[in-house]
């Protein structure tokens, strides 16, 4: 994916906090994941058909035992 993307690849690991652009699902061997483009790299995360509506714009994502729990879009309040 790094050739095809012009990205580096950056892993994900359990507590991490992910987010940018949903660009595609990739099925691999391993399962589904979700391709998280950044401004020089991208992210495969647990994919979740919710990242299907809102493919192109940006999710965030909380990394844990279990898989990723995802929030779509831009949070707005006090301190941000």
């Amino acid at each position: 994916m790094s050739a095809r993307t012009a990205l580096e690849h950056v892993d994900a690991r359990a507590s991490d906090k992910v987010s940018g652009i949903y660009r595609r699902s990739l099925t691999l061997n391993s399962g589904r994941f979700a391709l998280i483009e950044r401004s020089h790299e991208f992210v495969l995360a647990p994919w979740r058909p919710l990242l299907e509506r809102v493919r192109g714009q940006l999710v965030t994502g909380q990394v844990g035992g279990e898989g990723i729990s995802w929030s779509i879009g831009i949070k707005r309040g006090i301190g941000r």
